[in-house]
């Protein structure tokens, strides 16, 4: 989330082969892009109506609900206890087997429902994080996600996918984590140096690429890769660290895309800690392309769609926001960034930008997209302050 900014489950467990015997249920069900990110009205056992907000995350091996969301659904479920792995490291979390989520009228059975806390995620990402869903869809459902049309369309096979499904995308499915696919992507640093290897496919993620702290360590990229901005992110596991830092160009499935912000991991324990993979290929790409899902014959199609050409987000400030009560912070300033020495601090609570007050986050986040200048005034502890803040390129 990403989304780094966002961040997704990874559950490092043997995964059964894929269930071939699809219900006769066809569904279409109409999907929100927000922050580049495929949100779903889904519904749960004892509940039927799609009312919770539910992100598209590929990455995810196991749905996940919010804790409170599950103790409001489920007053006397019976919880059992399981280990499960982010990007950033292991976590106890609750669970809850044999229950069945409702899209658009499909029933998803047999699904184990993981539960934990989602409220770090829902500050990140700026909204409401009720539940994610991934591999409980993909491995029952042909899934096309139409990001032109805003709809997600399930199929019980392939031939009864009428539209131009787009081009087939050369992967497999990772060895280490069986539900999880894997690419070969490059990408070329501006100082001209040529990297390939293996990326994990993550919708979850909204990012670019995340690349695994042994690559980063091994390349020395953290001073190889010019400007960098040190970044946190709150995810579900920890806090985790990365850096910013723009690259000349990246590529994968024959498709290139130039000049690039790419994070670089810091993190010690979870799938951006593993050696043999290069990294994570996220959202801030996939989002650019229309995407059908055939984990029964092993294929996933990739078609360009309108945003293919969006241009990539670069940081024109030295701190990030969040969402916490209807009200947005200042989440994290990195260490060497002008509006630290300023005296912005985290934890700051964002009364206006240019004069302009009751901001939502996304508004918030706009404003700090354009070059230029801001007049940001906060609520520092009891007292208010005022910063003159120029946004510029920072790597």
């Amino acid at each position: 989330m990403k989304f780094h900014y966002a961040r997704r489950i990874l559950i490092l467990a043997s995964i059964a082969l894929f269930n071939t015997s699809t219900s006769a249920q066809v569904a279409t069900v109409k999907l929100e892009l927000y922050n580049h990110q495929v949100w779903l009205k889904a519904g749960l056992t004892g509940t039927k109506t799609d009312t919770l907000n539910f992100l598209f995350d590929s990455g995810a091996g196991t749905a996940l609900l919010d804790s409170t969301v599950a103790r409001k659904i489920f007053k006397d479920g019976k919880f059992g206890q399981i280990i499960g792995s982010g990007a950033g490291g292991n976590i106890s979390m609750q669970v809850l087997d044999n229950q069945s989520i409702y899209l658009g009228g499909v029933k998803i059975d047999s699904v184990k429902l993981l539960v934990n806390n989602l409220g770090n995620l829902s500050a990140t990402v700026g909204r409401k994080l009720d539940g994610i869903i991934g591999f409980d869809l993909l491995k029952k459902y042909v899934t096309r996600i139409d990001l032109d049309q805003q709809i997600l369309t399930l199929y019980k096979d392939l031939q009864d996918l009428k539209a131009e499904k787009g081009q087939l995308l050369a992967f497999e499915f990772s060895p280490e984590i069986g539900f999880l696919p894997r690419l070969k992507c490059s990408f070329t640093t501006l100082a001209g140096k040529n990297y390939s290897g293996w990326f994990f496919m993550d919708s979850g993620a909204g990012l670019t690429t995340l690349l695994n702290t042994p690559f980063v360590n091994t390349n020395k990229l953290l001073h190889t890769t010019g400007k960098t901005l040190q970044l946190k992110t709150m995810g579900m596991t920890n806090a985790s660290e990365r850096y910013l830092a723009r690259i000349k160009d990246f590529s994968f499935g024959g498709y290139v895309f130039k000049d690039v912000p790419l994070s670089l991991s810091q993190t010690t324990s979870g799938v951006s800690a593993m050696d043999g993979y290069l990294g994570l290929l996220g959202n801030e790409f996939l989002f650019r392309f229309n995407m059908t899902f055939d984990y029964n014959h092993g294929a996933i199609y990739l078609q360009p769609n309108k945003y293919y050409t969006t241009p990539f987000d670069f940081p024109l400030c030295g701190f990030s926001v969040k969402l916490e009560n209807g009200k947005v912070y200042v989440s994290f300033i990195a260490p060497d960034a002008p509006e630290k020495a300023q005296g912005l601090a985290s934890g700051d609570e964002i009364v206006s930008v240019n004069n302009k007050n009751n901001l939502s986050i996304a508004e918030v986040r706009e404003l700090l997209k354009h070059p230029g200048k801001i007049i940001l005034k906060v609520k520092h502890g009891n007292a208010e302050k005022t910063f003159d803040i120029p946004l510029y390129p920072r790597i």
